[in-house]
């Protein structure tokens, strides 16, 4: 594995690292979930790579390795500008024109933004359990003082309250999750009202992107919405797209004790494209 740290457009450092092999089928940049990091990815890395498929990921500002306050973010597109360096970078490192983004939940909504804009740096897009919206409505009450604090106090946090239990049936990855250090466990008030606010646009988005995309959800997703995915699905342009909900599963579907179902799932559609 190579690693290292890279500036950002406002000089932040982010954490980067890849695996590459010989004469690869496909190129994959993952863009990883809110209050997570890139490295809980390393187990399936190394199937992508055995299949002969180089990984690229990066630890998000105020994630991980990477600098920034936890869990806050000063305007979405400040992710937007970060995943452009980065896949400028890949492009560059593998000496392509076009890369396939692999994003998981808050993942899959910047990559989706980001495809939307930049579709000519990619050759797909894959989706897991993207975050377009919660699987809980949050009442109109907490919105209204949510969007206060995000004027007056935007790094002011509370706790998320997403445990492992509702992440994952492995209870040994599970506990993993909770006890972890580089799991944010507290979201701040700006993160939360510009993610929300780039959740309204999403099936514009959607209507924007025409390369293959495939959707990978969790049918028993107890943390985003799996009918925002539906209706995402439903309004992408391509027609060379693919949906696949998992029946039974919970939010991370790569670390479900069926996994295997998912990236074999996976290798296959990318065996296509």
């Amino acid at each position: 594995m190579d690693n290292k740290y890279i500036t950002t457009f406002d000089g932040k450092s982010i954490y980067f690292w890849f695996n590459l092999v010989s004469k690869p089928k496909n190129v994959i940049l993952l863009v990883h979930g809110f209050a997570e990091y890139s490295e809980r990815y390393k187990s399936l890395f190394e199937v992508l790579n055995a299949h002969g498929v180089s990984t690229f990921a990066f630890d998000l500002r105020g994630h991980g390795r990477s600098e920034g306050i936890r869990s806050y973010i000063s305007k979405f597109e400040d992710y937007v500008a970060d995943l452009s360096i980065i896949v400028d970078m890949v492009k560059e490192i593998v000496n392509q024109d076009k890369i396939t983004l692999l994003g998981h939940s808050m993942g899959g909504l910047i990559a989706s933004v980001y495809t939307s804009r930049f579709k000519n740096n990619l050759k797909s897009l894959v989706l897991s359990s993207p975050f377009f919206g919660l699987s809980i409505e949050i009442s109109l009450f907490k919105r209204i003082i949510g969007n206060i604090a995000s004027i007056l106090l935007p790094s002011f946090s509370m706790p998320t309250g997403i445990k492992g239990e509702l992440c994952t049936h492995d209870e040994t990855i599970a506990r993993s999750y909770d006890a972890d250090p580089l799991i944010n466990k507290y979201a701040t008030a700006r993160w939360f009202t510009e993610v929300m606010n780039a959740q309204k646009g999403i099936e514009d988005v959607a209507r924007k992107i025409d390369i293959p995309v495939a959707l990978f959800a969790a049918g028993e997703d107890r943390l985003v919405s799996l009918e925002a995915e539906k209706r995402f699905f439903e309004h992408i342009k391509s027609k060379d797209k693919y949906l696949k909900i998992f029946d039974g599963f919970y939010h991370e579907i790569f670390n479900e004790i069926k996994k295997d179902e998912v990236i074999n799932e996976l290798i296959n559609w990318l065996d296509k494209h």
